[in-house]
């Protein structure tokens, strides 16, 4: 406190740091307001807070300090949870005292308090499950890099604060055992009057709450932030309540003893998992505490669910397990206290249920009910579904409208219910602080006098949130149910549905078959829970459980009634059994486990055991929709699958075993850059609304940002609005009722398996909603089809490459059912299996489909690896490199006979592909499904009825997420299906293959091949020899019939292109003179008419490289030290290429002096002087060497020849002077006989 106030008074900034609920704001409001005698105001700041909102503030304290003797305290709390730019701000008005270029008023005081930037010391394994980055993408930096600070791993929500402030920061850091006990017993004192209470009684309560904070301390992650005085006063407004309310008579009965034990329970042991062990060190071995909740809980659960039984769609079937009895307990105190309450839970922990029973007792229509509790107000609920989009903007309406419902809070008490809470937490706005704002209202600390609470705040969520929040309210942490729990919880609910459906003659009966099964699936669901390789608890829920015994009970319902008894074991095994599979075999592991745990437990032989079909229990879940007790049967669907291969299964398999006319809707979500807001959001729900209005099957792929706003649909909850059944949709504050159809109804959610099963990509709370299947082409073969995919996996190719990650090398898309897809496509396609002919190829065959989806480069690796061990498997390989490699998309286009293709690439994305009649979208420049959708509709429709137009679409995988090319995909499938033009995907695939979410299916219309470049660069490499010949060629292939081939331009611009690195390698002892060689060669080749200049210098060449006996392999070029994999083959190739003829071309071109060559009198003597004297056009090669060597006498030879004639042997034809050679008398006597002026330096030739 001096420290503030020496600041004060020095006109310094004060800023305090330190944990919530330590008394900052209380400290700081006792100095200003009751020491000073000031007015403090204060300004809760949060993510929302907006530069506007403190410019008005801070206008309107600079209006009040005119006023004479004014002195204006401004205290902004929680100051670092705001966005960066709003703190830079706070920086230029508490440390330079600036605003707008002015200098704030002397009597004008900032003060603010701030929460420490921390990570948590441990990682808490309940505290988060990576969903957020399919709404919010991490923060980059200048350099294109992500932000490494995961938020989740923050004791608080906040940003750092600038360092600027840290000359101007208290440490206020927590409190002291010493103070904090003080703090305690004044709280006690204040708020347990004695006129009320007995000394000792708050004395014995303060103790109580002194031990509980120790002991919290002691079991928390962080313990600097596990309790603050907030608990404190939490905790004697309970206990008060609990002592004199007329509605917690029933529950404490005015025993201190009990009131306290409850207090202390629901205040600090509700926090932990290990409760016992929390109440046992504040309490004693012999605590009462467990006993008192656990029968308080219950009564008043079963006093509230008595009141609500039947009251909406359903809720007849619920177990009054512990885990519904406490939260509806919590909730029951802490709503009618106007304490926030934070429930935290895996799904199916009865969260949203306990709020829906308290809703509908509590509602204005129960009036006598509500006057016999204790004439408690009517609630009325204001729901708001929370996810990663959430806004602050919308959580200020929100509680605005809270404010406005609550006009008496004792007669009308708006409930706030913000479902998913976690999720908000994910939001790049931070959201959740503007609740705090809300909530320290609740606060005799910060407020002055405590009032009655306008409304009551709830929030739900499967992630623990930040210690902020924790801090403002109560947390009940839900824990994982044992065996006794839920053995208990199967029983209830199996009670429950008996009372309510089955006949009074059939219940003993049937509830003996029940109860003695139960047993298998408690263990059954244990196993599943325990096994994280499998998905464990991420995967499989509490839902999970109830629907299988539900499914179970109505299953033995159905066959009473159709057999009128169940007495044969047998069937009840084999219902059992169906029940356990379909809710939890979510996947080929997790069923074989299922089976085998199952059978265990009924000791029954696995073998023996009811085949089961993935296929035929998606199609029983869908026609149970129809059926009376539909929503204990089952619920929605989730099919997982890869590469979207289950929309083609479930259109071909599926829809033909359902009954005729039934609606059948198919909605993609969108993860284009443009529809990640809100109004893309509600865009898509509209749908969603129509469709669900529609009834039948609707089909969503890729919506995974409609969950949150269909949890009310996915969850089942619905209610009876006359004969007419409703449910409703939510999207923030916004929530829409709609009207259930009659007849069948089912929503199936596609998803891929790998994500489905990744921790950081799937929201448990998402999967818990769904009855799991994963639908792979492999279920749907028959004989044809085993038989077809048995010939392909024993292809000598997949032989020798058996593991998934080396056959995705040689097939980029490659998953684990692509062949089965392969298999399934040619089953129904009717081709039938030939084994003399297995490896007949075709366009329809399976060797061929394959063939041309794979990569050149690697079938070439293949090759050259399996070259000694293997002859047949080099065969294949040498078949495919002559058959299958398509060079461009021209080469795709004319030799793959298809209207719907899809070609991959290693191009890079960035070359522009434009053909001839032809239309070209890039996905990755589309903002929006909109926007793609526009590009499509401007296609003239007579380029539709047009064979020879083509639609081009770019798909870059290393960038853009997969759902993108599905949804393009689909798009174009249902628009074009009847068009007769060509449609080509061009997907850009990265060359590391490893990680990549590029994935595909054969047989889903369209054909996938792969096209080494999809364009060549231009006019610049036309010189390039074509890849087909330097693949196609036979081994050992002379390279000089290569350059044979080559015109005269082709081989000008390929001198060109290796004048460059190529050449400036093997001439590296040369570098003093690279400048004026490359200077000189220009020249030369840029001399007109020197057609024969170019001619003789290829014929030299060619014999240079004969000489050398430089030959070429396309599969021994793989082992090259210039080969490059991660370029194109073409470019790879014509690397090695070059680097080959690197050594003969430079030393021709620098022995020959034709670099010299500089005018066409000098260049018309070279070509005299070659064609005379090197009638075989060799110039003393040297292919031992690495580099070339400099030829004798070179140093000496500066003039035009001397280096050719120096290399020149002497004795070679001599004529009669036999001082001089005869090359060197041609060359003086055709100089001599020269006369032209610019030739004259030729003269001075001298040897």
């Amino acid at each position: 406190m001096m420290f503030a106030l020496y600041r004060i008074r020095c006109g310094l900034p004060v800023v305090a740091f330190g944990e919530a609920g330590v008394g900052k704001s209380a400290l700081f409001r006792f100095l200003i307001e009751t020491l000073l005698g000031h007015t403090f105001e204060v300004c809760n700041v949060n993510s929302g807070t907006t530069i506007q909102d403190v410019t008005e503030i801070i206008e309107l304290a600079m209006r009040n300090a005119m006023k004479p003797g004014a002195q204006i305290f401004l205290f902004f709390d929680e100051m670092n949870t705001a966005d960066p730019p709003v703190i830079a701000f706070f920086k230029e008005l508490m440390l330079d005292r600036h605003y707008r270029g002015t200098i704030l008023p002397k009597n004008v005081h900032l003060m603010g308090a701030a929460n420490p930037y921390r990570h948590l010391h441990e990682v808490d394994k309940e505290a988060a499950v990576g969903l957020a980055f399919r709404f919010a993408q991490p923060t980059q930096n200048d350099d294109g890099s992500n932000t490494g600070t995961d938020v989740r791993s923050l004791v608080y929500r906040v940003n750092e604060l600038p360092l600027a402030f840290y000359d101007h920061i208290y440490d206020f850091g927590h409190l002291c055992d010493e103070a904090e006990d003080t703090y305690n017993d004044e709280i006690c004192e204040h708020g347990l009057p004695k006129s009320k209470f007995h000394v000792d009684c708050v004395k014995w309560f303060s103790d109580l709450i002194k031990k509980s904070h120790r002991v919290a301390r002691a079991l928390s992650v962080d313990p600097d932030s596990a309790v603050s005085l907030r608990d404190a006063a939490r905790a004697v407004q309970l206990f008060r309540w609990f002592r004199q309310a007329p509605a917690a008579q029933k529950m404490s009965k005015n025993d201190a003893r009990k009131a306290a034990d409850l207090t202390i329970y629901l205040v600090y042991a509700f926090r932990f998992h290990q409760r016992k062990i929390f109440l046992e060190n504040v309490f004693g071995k012999n605590q009462s505490a467990s006993k008192n909740m656990t029968e308080v809980s219950r009564i008043i659960a079963e006093m509230l669910y008595e009141q609500a039984h039947g009251a909406s769609i359903g809720s007849g079937a619920i177990a009054l397990n512990d885990a519904l009895c406490e939260n509806l307990f919590a909730l029951y105190v802490c709503v009618l206290n106007g304490i926030f309450l934070i429930i935290v839970g895996r799904p199916g922990s009865s969260k949203s249920l306990s709020v829906e029973i308290l809703k509908l007792v509590l509602s204005p229509g129960n009036h006598t009910l509500r006057h016999s509790l204790g004439d408690l107000p009517a609630i009325t609920e204001l729901y708001f579904q929370c996810s990663p989009m959430s806004t602050s903007s919308g959580f200020k309406a929100l509680f605005e409208s809270a404010q406005r419902l609550s006009v008496d809070p004792k007669t009308m008490l708006a409930m706030v219910v913000l479902d998913e809470l976690g999720l908000a937490d994910m939001s790049p706005e931070k959201p959740i602080k503007v609740l705090h704002v809300e909530l320290e209202r609740q606060s005799v600390l910060t407020s002055g006098e405590k009032q009655q609470s306008p409304f009551s705040v709830v929030a739900l969520s499967n992630w623990v949130v930040d210690a902020a929040q924790v801090n403002r309210g109560i947390l009940i942490l839900r824990t994982q149910a044992d065996k006794k729990d839920l053995l208990g919880s199967a029983e209830q609910l199996a009670d429950s549905l008996i009372a309510k459906y089955a006949k009074d003659s059939d219940r003993m009966r049937i509830r003996q078959t029940l109860i003695e099964s139960l047993e298998s699936v408690v263990s059954t669901y244990q196993e599943l829970d325990g096994r994280d390789d499998i998905g464990g608890g991420h995967f499989f829920s509490m839902r999970d459980f109830f629907f299988c015994v539900k499914n179970f009970v109505c299953s033995v319902f159905e066959t009473v009634s159709r057999m009128g008894d169940v007495g044969d074991v047998r069937i009840s095994r084999h219902l059992l059994i169906q029940s356990a599979i379909r809710n939890f075999g979510g996947h080929e592991e997790a069923r074989e486990l299922v089976r085998k745990t199952m059978a265990a437990n009924l000791a029954m032989n696995v073998n023996c055991l009811p085949a089961t079909s993935p296929l035929g229990l998606i199609v029983s879940n869908i026609q149970d929709s129809s059926k009376p007790l539909s929503i204990h049967i089952a619920r929605h669907l989730m099919i997982l699958n890869r590469s979207l291969i289950g929309l083609q299964l479930l259109n071909r398999h599926v829809k033909s075993k359902l009954d005729e006319g039934i609606n059948w809707n198919v909605l993609f979500g969108s993860c284009f850059p443009g529809d990640l807001q809100v109004t893309a959001v509600t865009r898509k729900l509209r749908q969603v609304e129509q469709a669900i209005r529609a009834g039948g099957v609707l089909i969503l792929c890729h919506a995974d940002q409609l969950f949150e706003s269909l949890y009310m649909v996915l969850n089942q909850q619905y209610w009876a609005q006359g004969e007419v059944t409703m449910t409703q949709i939510a999207l923030g504050p916004s929530i829409r009722a709609i009207a259930l159809p009659n007849g069948p109804f089912r929503i199936i959610a596609l998803q891929d398996t790998n994500v489905a099963l990744n921790r950081e990509l799937m929201s448990p709370a998402i999967l818990s909603r769904f009855e799991k299947h994963e639908l792979r082409p492999s279920h749907l073969l028959d004989n044809t089809g085993k038989t077809w995919l048995n010939a392909i996996e024993s292809h000598s190719i997949w032989l020798a490459v058996p593991e998934v990650i080396k056959r995705q090398k040689l097939i980029y898309g490659y998953h684990e059912e692509s062949f089965a897809s392969l298999a399934l496509h040619l089953q129904e396609g009717g081709i039938k299996m030939d084994f003399e002919k297995v490896d007949e190829e075709g366009p329809n065959f399976a060797n061929t489909i394959w063939m041309r989806a794979a990569d050149p480069m690697a079938m070439i690796k293949l090759e050259r690896n399996s070259s000694c061990h293997c002859p047949s498997l080099r065969d294949f390989c040498s078949y495919y490199r002559n058959n299958f490699v398509l060079e461009s998309i021209d080469d795709a286009l004319r030799n793959v006979r298809s209207n719907r293709m899809v070609i991959m690439t290693k191009t890079l994305r960035h070359l522009e592909i434009t053909l001839d009649d032809s239309f070209t979208i890039r996905l990755f420049d589309v903002q929006s499904e909109l926007e793609f959708i526009r590009l499509l509709d401007s296609i003239d429709d007579e380029d539709l009825a047009d064979p020879d137009f083509c639609l081009i679409v770019q798909y870059d995988v290393v960038t853009g997420p997969i759902e993108q090319f599905q949804l393009a995909k689909f798009e174009v499938d249902q628009r074009f299906q009847k068009t007769k033009c060509r449609v080509t995907f061009v997907v850009h695939v990265d060359p590391r293959p490893i990680n990549m979410h590029w994935v595909f299916s054969f047989g889903d219309g369209w054909d996938y091949c792969f096209v080494d470049e999809v364009l060549h660069s231009g006019s610049a490499n036309q010189h390039q020899i074509p890849l087909r010949e330097l693949i196609r060629s036979p081994g050992d292939q002379m390279l000089s019939k290569f350059i044979e081939n080559l015109p005269n331009d082709s081989f000008k611009s390929l001198l060109l292109e290796m004048l460059g690195p190529v050449l400036q390698t093997s001439l590296a002892s040369l570098r003093s003179f690279l400048g004026q060689f490359y200077s000189g060669m220009r020249t030369a080749l840029g001399l007109p008419g020197n057609e024969l200049l170019l001619e003789l210098l290829k014929e030299c060449l060619i014999a240079q490289v004969k000489e050398s006996r430089i030959t070429w392999n396309v599969v021994e070029a793989f082992s090259d030290s210039n080969f490059d994999s991660s370029s194109s083959l073409t470019l790879s190739l014509w690397g090695v290429f070059k680097h080959k003829i690197s050594n003969p071309l430079a030393n021709l071109l620098l022995v020959s002096d034709v670099w010299r060559v500089s005018d066409k009198s000098t260049m018309n003597l070279w070509c005299d002087f070659v064609v005379a004297n090197y009638p075989d056009r060799l110039l003393a090669p040297n292919s031992s060497d690495s580099l070339v060597q400099m030829p004798f006498g070179f140093r000496s030879c500066t003039r035009l020849f001397g280096r050719l004639l120096a290399n020149f042997d002497l004795g070679y034809a001599q004529r009669s002077d036999s001082c001089l050679n005869g090359p060197l008398q041609w060359l003086i006597d055709s100089v001599a006989g020269n006369q032209e002026e610019e030739s004259q330096e030729i003269k001075e030739v001298r040897i």
